[in-house]
């Protein structure tokens, strides 16, 4: 079985600065040629980087896209938790629009990496780590929920988190992947912002 885990991670500015350009580099060259074709010596060379360098922190080009897609997923949710801070201040409808305009809003920053990731999306980050992520992600919601619980039509905090985390997941990665479009008009946005409105507050 290969390695899939960073050789090393780096300490002092110029290494960070190093393995950024690499990662930076793997996510181009995977929505410009595909995994398939995509090697080490092609992402050291849109790096500027030696192979030799490379390999001095990936052990294979599969660790170098593991760590691309953490670095996505991490600052996704990252992202979403800053947010929830905001949402706590406000109605639960203004936070649920806020939410999904936050959420598309930042998928759209790399849409085409977002899609090339999620087409391989089994053969990269594992699975504990991914459900580690969404466990804490659906902790923190279910938190909203409990606090917004005389504005909410739904009384299962918890397992509404998990069905809200899963939709949103479920959808925008289809919609990636199928029509990506209506990532950009605005569709996406409107019909999740009803959905998860009619689910939350009632109105079906």
């Amino acid at each position: 079985m290969k390695p899939l885990s960073p050789r090393k991670h780096p300490i002092q500015g110029r290494s960070r600065h190093t393995v950024d350009a690499v990662i930076q580099a793997a996510g181009q060259v995977l929505v410009a040629d595909g995994l398939q074709k995509t090697t080490t010596h092609v992402i050291a060379k849109r790096a500027g980087v030696s192979v030799g360098t490379l390999y001095q922190y990936f052990p294979n080009k599969e660790s170098v896209f593991i760590e691309l897609q953490r670095r996505f997923s991490n600052s996704l949710y990252e992202n979403i938790e800053e947010m929830l801070h905001t949402l706590r201040t406000l109605p639960l409808k203004d936070a649920i629009s806020l939410f999904v305009k936050g959420l598309i809003s930042h998928i759209q920053k790399s849409p085409e990496t977002w899609m090339a990731l999620l087409e391989h999306r089994n053969q990269f980050l594992p699975e504990d780590e991914k459900a580690l992520r969404n466990h804490k992600l659906r902790a923190l919601l279910a938190q909203l929920f409990f606090e917004k619980r005389d504005e909410c039509h739904i009384q299962n905090f918890e397992f509404t988190s998990f069905v809200l985390v899963n939709v949103c997941e479920s959808l925008t990665h289809n919609v990636l992947l199928e029509c990506p479009q209506n990532l950009k008009n605005g569709v996406l946005e409107s019909e999740l912002t009803t959905l998860l409105s009619r689910y939350l507050l009632g109105g079906f």
